[in-house]
């Protein structure tokens, strides 16, 4: 768990590219 109780904008922009990642990969739209 988070310490601070909120990501900061270099976790969320990471976590951010790995979700679209994931998605993409499962159900790519442009490929």
């Amino acid at each position: 768990m988070y310490q601070q109780g909120a990501l900061t904008q270099a976790e969320f922009e990471e976590m951010k590219r790995s979700l679209l990642a994931a998605f993409k990969s499962v159900a790519p739209q442009d490929q």
